[in-house]
Formats: structure tokens, C-alpha cells, sequence
């Protein structure tokens, strides 16, 4: 990567989400040797799946099915071993129609494409369309005499089945171009390539917090220090002071104590530092305990 302008603020080289929100935005495309076609999924459900597997249970057997965002209607897997998207149409006595969901492969002029062809044939006197913030929604009245037997008559009718099917090519963990068998196994890849990212995490801030509580505790030594006249300050040049405390500190912890301002150096702020010292201590431990598997958990569960 070229230098950042500013060297205190470089971006990292890329974001990591909790879940693989691939499956969950869904994605269609076409490229030079490969296409994908992946359509979104229930967040709850890749949530759910991602949680199972790291926690070490089988997922394969946990049934999930495409799911897109303001669909009323169904989605159902089919022989063809892809899903049916089903739209939502009701009978008003016998010969009114209600449509009040279509599949997503129409827009409004589609989907009125399809009624005028009803009507042309005389299958369908008139329709009135409620198209907005809402989505689709027509009334239509029937030819008196129509004779349907079941909702599925009137589904295949209107034309509310459409059939798609899945195409889940993306890159994996090596950054090469997979085709997988199923949202399953990508949630599997996901998550082995993300755990590794929490143990580095972990160690991360174990790292931060030791090196915070030994300031915090070199800071109360240094203060007593001052305060018992065990340390002098008058008369002494700052590199006198620095020999004389790399005897006693560790030697990167004396810029910190150097760097104190003299309304610090009070019996408050012993205190003050003795109770931060306890909190990182806590916390010290608890990031020693931590795990992998936990932290990925921890998030999982807040989403």
C-alpha cells in the first residue's frame, strides 16, 4: 500500500464482520471466467448458523432458505434442488381477487404487463392497482364463471411463482474463487478465517492492559515517592532524574512518571490510581481467561 498522509491515522487494510454479510446482502454479478448469484438470507439465520458452528455443532442439518427483505410471501425449496418465491393472492367471494405480495422478479410494469394479458384474453375484466410505500397490491375482478379449485390455481393464474436458483461463487480464506455447495459451508470458511482474528485480538488488548496497570502502579510508587521525600526533584537536571529512576522503574515507564504535572502528585491521586489499577486488574484477567470461541460468541450474541 502507498504511504497514508497521515502516518497517526492509518486505515486498516480491511473490516471484518461478525457474520458473512454476503449471505445476508445477497449478491448477483458476471465477470470474466465466473458468475455468482447468491441471494440474501435472514441475518437471524446466518446469526444462528455462526453460532452453532462455533460453538462445535454440526450445522449441516440446520434448514435455512433464502429470505428477502419485505417479502410477504413464501420461499420454498423445489425438485429442481433451487427455491420457488411465491406471492400472495386471496379469493373475495367468487369473483374478486386479491393480490397483495408478487415475487421480486417484477416491477409495477411488469407485474401490469401481466394482468393486461389476463385481460386481453378476457380471463380478467379489470384490475385496480394500490402501488406504493407499501408495495404492490391490485384487486382484480374475475370473468363470472371462473372456475378455480384451490389457491394454487389462482398462484399459477397470476403468475406469483418464480423459481430461482443459487450460485455461490466467491472468494475463500486464500483469496481464491470457490464455488460452495451451500450458505452452510460458507459460514464454515467464514469462521474459520475469522477466529484466528480474535485470538490476535485478545492478545491485543491483554498486552494494552498489563502495560496500562503497570503504569497505573508505577505511577502510586512514584507519587509516594514524592510525597515521603524518598525522591527529590530540586536541584537535579532531567537526565539526573532519569538515571536515577531507571534504578527503580522499568525504563520505558519513566516518560509516564516524568510527565506528570504537579497538581498530580497528591494522596488523590493515589487514590485515583490505586482504583484504576484494580479495574485493569480485572480486566487483565478476564482477557487472560479469554477465548477465541467466547469472544466470537460475545459478539454473535449482540447482534
Amino acid at each position: 500500500c502507498p504511504p497514508h498522509e497521515d502516518p497517526e491515522h492509518i486505515p486498516p487494510k480491511f473490516y471484518l464482520p461478525i457474520i458473512p454479510m454476503v449471505l445476508v446482502n445477497g449478491i448477483s454479478g458476471i465477470a470474466t471466467g465466473y458468475a455468482t448469484d447468491i441471494p440474501p438470507y435472514a441475518l437471524a439465520d446466518i446469526k444462528n448458523l455462526c453460532l452453532k458452528y462455533v460453538q462445535g455443532k454440526d450445522i449441516d442439518a440446520i434448514p435455512v432458505s433464502p429470505k428477502f427483505y419485505g417479502f410477504k410471501g413464501r420461499i420454498e425449496p423445489n425438485v429442481k434442488g433451487g427455491f420457488d418465491q411465491i406471492g400472495i393472492v386471496e379469493l373475495k367471494g367468487k369473483t374478486t381477487a386479491i393480490i397483495s405480495e408478487v415475487p421480486f422478479k417484477y416491477d409495477r410494469v411488469g407485474y401490469i404487463a401481466v394482468l393486461e394479458e389476463l385481460k386481453e384474453k378476457g380471463i380478467i375484466l379489470r384490475y385496480d392497482e394500490d402501488c406504493g410505500e407499501n408495495g404492490f397490491s391490485f384487486k382484480v375482478d374475475l370473468k363470472r364463471g371462473f372456475d378455480t379449485k384451490t389457491n394454487d390455481d389462482l398462484i399459477k393464474l397470476f403468475k406469483l411463482r418464480s423459481s430461482f436458483t443459487e450460485n455461490l461463487t466467491v472468494l475463500d480464506k486464500g483469496r481464491k474463487l470457490r464455488k460452495f455447495d451451500g450458505p452452510h459451508e460458507i459460514v464454515k470458511e467464514f469462521c474459520d478465517f475469522r477466529l484466528p482474528y480474535y485470538a490476535q485480538r485478545i492478545a491485543k488488548r491483554l498486552t494494552e492492559t498489563e502495560w496500562k496497570l503497570r503504569v497505573a502502579v508505577a505511577k502510586i510508587k512514584f507519587i509516594r515517592m514524592v510525597l515521603d521525600n524518598t525522591l527529590v526533584f530540586k536541584g537535579k537536571s532531567k537526565s539526573e532524574l532519569t538515571a536515577e529512576l531507571s534504578v527503580l522503574f522499568e525504563t520505558e515507564l519513566i516518560p509516564s512518571l516524568l510527565g506528570l504535572d504537579f497538581y498530580s502528585l497528591t494522596t488523590d491521586e493515589i487514590s485515583k490510581q490505586i482504583a484504576v489499577a484494580k479495574d485493569l486488574d480485572t480486566q487483565r484477567k478476564y482477557w487472560k481467561d479469554a477465548t477465541p470461541e467466547d469472544q466470537f460468541q460475545t459478539d454473535l450474541k449482540q447482534i
